[in-house]
C-alpha cells in the first residue's frame, strides 16, 4: 500500500491510498486527530481543572537548564514521543533552582511557556 500526505490551502492534511477507501478515511482522521491534536494547539501548562502531569526536557529552551511543563494527561503521549519530554520534574534531574520561564524556540511551541530551573 502507497500512502500519500498533501496540505491543502486551509492548512488541513489529506490522505491518499492506492488501495481501500474505508482504510484512507481512517488514516486520515488518524493522523489528524493524533498529530495535530497535540502539535499546533496544546498549551505547555494546563488550566487548573485540568488533569495534568509535569514533565520535563533537558537543555530546551534553554541550554544548560532543564524545561518544565505541566501537560494534560490527553497530551502526554505526544509531549513525549514528539517533542521529547521525559516523566518528572526538572527538581528529580537535580535542576531545583527557579530562574523563570521562557517560551519554546522551535516553530509549533514558540508561544508555549515553560518553567526554566537551574543547578
Amino acid at each position: 500500500m502507497i500512502v500519500h500526505a498533501k496540505s491543502d490551502t486551509e492548512g488541513g492534511v489529506s490522505m491518499e491510498s492506492n488501495e481501500n477507501p474505508g482504510r484512507r478515511d481512517f488514516l486520515a482522521a488518524a493522523t489528524m486527530s493524533l498529530g495535530a491534536a497535540f502539535l499546533p494547539t496544546l498549551p505547555a501548562f494546563a488550566d487548573d481543572d485540568e488533569a495534568v502531569t509535569t514533565l520535563h526536557i533537558l537543555n530546551y529552551p534553554i541550554d544548560g537548564k532543564c524545561g518544565e511543563a505541566k501537560v494534560p494527561e490527553g497530551g502526554v503521549f505526544f509531549a513525549k514521543t514528539f517533542g521529547k519530554l521525559e516523566d518528572g520534574s526538572c527538581a528529580a534531574e537535580g535542576y531545583a533552582v527557579d530562574e523563570g520561564t521562557a517560551n519554546g524556540t522551535g516553530e509549533k511551541d514558540s508561544k508555549r511557556t515553560y518553567g526554566i530551573y537551574g543547578k
